[in-house]
């Protein structure tokens, strides 16, 4: 689990290699009675290494 902006991407890496970044306002938000969403399609000898957020990126003010 992992908590995350609006804005923000993610950034999800199993151990063979796989890389997926993804908006995190295209995951849906579940209620407290769900199984989750699932992120990542894996094979089933591969495990999720690690997940991290990108913060988004803030604007430059005009004329820098």
């Amino acid at each position: 689990m992992l908590q995350v902006r609006s804005g923000d991407d993610l950034l999800v890496v199993t151990t063979k290699g796989k890389l997926i970044r993804m908006h995190a306002d295209d995951v849906s938000s579940q209620g407290r009675n769900t199984m989750g969403v699932r992120i990542i399609d894996i094979d089933a000898d591969d495990r999720v290494g690690s997940i991290a957020r990108v913060e988004a990126e803030q604007a430059a003010p005009e004329g820098q």
